[in-house]
């Protein structure tokens, strides 16, 4: 396996349960609540990656506010509450300005949970390792640090960020059995 092969760009840069693939082969968000279909165009794929993420930025900010620049909860949280409620209304924004679709049939789409993976199986192992790897540093420089130990909201924060990453490791390690029964058929 080539290295360049792991880098290489996805045939559908974005996955999840709500994320399907019409019969135009256009990505589409759908959205369960109102029924309705959001297309995703070529150029809005990054920010729409990045406002589905919109709440854990903003539990980013407050952390990151909180351990290296302001050891104060009452200037952190609405900070992070912040982050979160500009990201809402930009989240907002970015769905009416994209072409909607009433009624999304979701039967006669394809979900992109469903298709096979073309990363290859390297790939997906290297980013296991790599996560795993980061839940366990997190919790040794908690350790190994000795300002971060004493504060309470640095070790609350340590020990989530670890779960995250061990979280996100079990879900590569679910794709990496998708894509091992995909390659075997």
């Amino acid at each position: 396996m080539k290295l360049s092969s792991l880098f290489e760009k996805p045939k559908y840069p974005l996955t999840g349960r709500d994320i399907y693939i019409d019969k135009k082969n256009r990505l589409v968000y759908y959205k369960k609540s109102t029924k309705q279909g959001f297309v995703i165009s070529e150029g809005q794929e990054n920010s729409f990656r990045t406002m589905r993420t919109r709440y854990v930025l903003g539990l980013c900010a407050f952390a990151l506010v909180q351990i290296a620049l302001i050891d104060n909860l009452f200037i952190s949280i609405p900070i992070g509450i912040a982050v979160a409620i500009v990201m809402e209304f930009k989240w907002r924004k970015m769905l009416n300005s994209a072409p909607m679709i009433q009624n999304f049939d979701v039967k006669s789409a394809r979900c992109t949970m469903d298709i096979p993976l073309e990363a290859p199986l390297g790939a997906i192992a290297l980013k296991i390792v790599l996560f795993l790897l980061l839940g366990v540093l997190l919790i040794i420089n908690l350790y190994t640090t000795g300002d971060l130990a004493d504060d309470i909201s640095s070790i609350v924060i340590s020990y989530v960020a670890a779960v995250g990453a061990v979280f996100f490791a079990f879900k590569h390690f679910q794709d990496y059995q998708r894509q091992k029964r995909a390659n075997q058929k």
